[in-house]
């Protein structure tokens, strides 16, 4: 096989070639003219044959063709062929079973070894050669043969300048592999060396650090481009209260980043009372955008995979505890402003990894799969906005998913289709963000609410609750803060185990509470597996603006892991529950799923 360039393909400096892939059919035919026919003597003149007497021949040709060993002894009903079912030249008497003295040789192939005329660098038996690659063809004759190389291995080419290219496949005893017509396709890279240093960084991780391990996407990492994804609606304009927004990506055909994705809101605060001697400021507050949401999900193959329920809450109560100081400026960008927002007009890009768990752990590609952003606009807007004396109403203009799509190299592409053939699953592991709310606490000074009943697939590793007193549908309030209550003692239980194990003595009104702003500052060095984290709240913000306890339950005995678990908190204040308070839950836990990118199949296995 001779392939022909014109015009030549110019090299510059030494390159080197690699397989990738041949595809072939198995038509090496095991019956040919040397060996496709025998004789059959009837048993009366075979008696006679010694007296010279006519005898009665019979002489049988087999087609040409590959065969396997069934077809034959059914063809030639209880008599063989010779050489190729192993038996020596000579006549067998009829009636009787016969075992051949050697080996059937059915297939004729053992051994198939591709030359590529340009290359040097191999060696077969001691003797340099110009294969590139050999193997053991794993299908029977007359079936397709389909080899890719698990690892390419490159050789030098000899020349700079390729106009012409002689493929020969050989058998193991170097003939020529007659494939009788059928089609021959084979696959190769060529790398020039002088260009293997200036490739990213990208092209020489490994598949298990892309899909297992992750990366930070830097442009030292790889090629990546923006893309984003307007909302489906059901009905037009359809972004206003109550209704459900939908944005997909319907290419399976990407590599696609959602750790790295944003949400990109814009829209406007109208006014709509004026009172007393001016017209009252409306404020978007810290973080208003979420509350503008009842849901968010995140669904791959129409499997939901990750879910935030009332986002507002959960947000902040996630936010207060792992933003830092020192990226303040990035999260003013997502709307994050402590002292609010009064300008008419908004813009805000919402990382994703700041919305659910899946996008803040999952940092890594989704491939071949279709994927779907879901949002639940709220019944009201109120809890988006503050204002003393007059009401409001957000209209939201637009709304889009920016989602990076990841340009890879063909070595890691090639990687990556393999495991795609392979049909393994692929796994996302993530901690979710689950939110409980007690909505009306009675006006006493202990309590015991039992949260939920989870699996032990589903252990809470961290538990963070937070209070409200006359916030929630009051537009004269701020959703995003939260209230101490007076408490000065709380305790979350995991069935029997307690924690923390001992008691807070917390006591608010005399500024007795660095056990609990601790265990605040605590949470970023262990969620994170960092050092010295950098809470975005000081002491004296922590009290005034979002007083919440963080109980880290992470380590847990075996009793808990191997058992489902019954969560329960206990707590109590220093004076009783104001009235209409409400009480916050959120567990982040384990989630592991695993999908299949060839089969569009998702399954949860935590």
């Amino acid at each position: 096989m001779i392939s022909t360039f014109f015009p030549p393909i110019e090299l510059d400096g030494t390159a080197e070639l690699a397989l990738l892939s041949l595809q072939a059919c198995n038509s090496k035919p095991n019956v040919s003219e040397k060996n496709n026919s025998f004789r059959i003597l009837t048993y009366n003149d075979y008696l006679e044959s010694s007296t010279s007497v006519n005898n009665s021949v019979i002489d049988l040709s087999i087609p040409i063709g590959s065969y396997e060993l069934d077809d034959i002894v059914n063809f030639t009903a209880n008599n063989s062929i010779g050489e190729l079912l192993g038996f020596n030249k000579k006549t067998f008497e009829g009636g009787v079973i016969h075992e051949s003295e050697q080996m059937a040789n059915i297939n004729p192939l053992s051994c198939i070894r591709i030359e590529c005329d340009i290359v040097h660098g191999a060696f077969v038996n001691g003797r340099e050669t110009c294969s590139i690659h050999e193997f053991y063809p794993l299908v029977s004759p007359g079936y397709k043969i389909v080899e890719s190389p698990n690892n390419l291995i490159y050789y030098s080419v000899l020349t700079n300048q390729i106009d012409n290219v002689k493929i020969e496949i050989k058998d193991q005893n170097g003939e020529l592999v007659d494939f009788r017509g059928e089609s021959v396709t084979r696959r190769f890279h060529e790398v020039e060396n002088s260009s293997i240093s200036k490739l990213p960084e990208l092209t020489r991780e490994s598949l298990t650090t892309l899909l297992n391990l992750g990366y930070t996407l830097e442009n030292r990492n790889g090629r990546y481009s923006e893309h984003s994804r307007k909302t489906v609606l059901r009905r037009n304009n359809a972004l206003s209260n109550n209704d459900e927004i939908r944005i997909a990506i319907q290419h399976q055909d990407l590599y696609t980043l959602p750790s790295e994705s944003l949400l990109h809101i814009e829209g406007e605060v109208e006014r709509n009372i004026e009172t007393g001697n001016g017209e009252a400021s409306v404020k978007l507050i810290n973080n208003g955008i979420m509350f503008l949401f009842d849901e968010i999900r995140y669904e791959l193959n129409s499997v939901e995979i990750d879910k935030v329920r009332n986002p507002g809450i959960t947000t902040c109560m996630k936010g207060y505890a792992s933003f830092q100081t020192a990226n303040l400026y990035r999260y003013q960008n997502a709307g994050w402003n402590e002292s609010g927002e009064s300008r008419e007009k908004f813009e805000v890009c919402i990382p994703l990894k700041v919305i659910m768990g899946f996008a803040e752990d999952h940092r890594k590609i989704i491939i071949n799969s279709r994927q779907e952003l879901i949002l639940h606009r709220s019944s009201v807007d109120i809890n988006a906005l503050k204002c003393e004396r007059a009401n409001g109403k957000i209209k939201i203009s637009k709304i889009m998913w920016r989602m990076p799509h990841i340009n890879v190299e063909d070595s890691v592409r090639l990687k990556l289709l393999k495991t795609l053939d392979s049909r393994k699953p692929l796994y996302i592991a993530f901690r979710s963000w689950e939110l409980f709310e007690h909505p009306y606490l009675p006006q006493t000074t202990k309590h015991s609410w039992a949260v939920k009943t989870s699996t032990h697939t589903e252990k809470p590793r961290y538990v963070i609750i937070g209070f409200q007193t006359k916030r929630k549908n009051k537009i004269t309030a701020d959703m995003s803060r939260f209230d101490h209550c007076s408490l000065i003692l709380l305790k979350v239980f995991l069935n029997s185990e307690s924690y923390p194990y001992d008691s807070l003595n917390i006591d608010f009104d005399n500024d007795k509470y660095s056990a609990l702003y601790q265990m605040y500052s605590s949470f970023q060095d262990s969620f994170y597996n960092i050092d010295n984290g950098d809470p975005i709240l000081t002491k004296e913000e922590f009290k005034d603006n979002a007083p919440i306890v963080v109980i880290d339950c992470s380590k847990q005995n075996e009793k808990i892991k191997s058992a489902p678990v019954d969560v329960r908190i206990e707590f109590e204040t220093k004076i009783p529950i104001p009235n209409d308070t409400s009480a916050y839950c959120l567990i982040l836990h384990d989630k592991i799923f695993e999908y299949n990118a060839m089969t569009s199949e998702v399954h949860k296995v935590v």
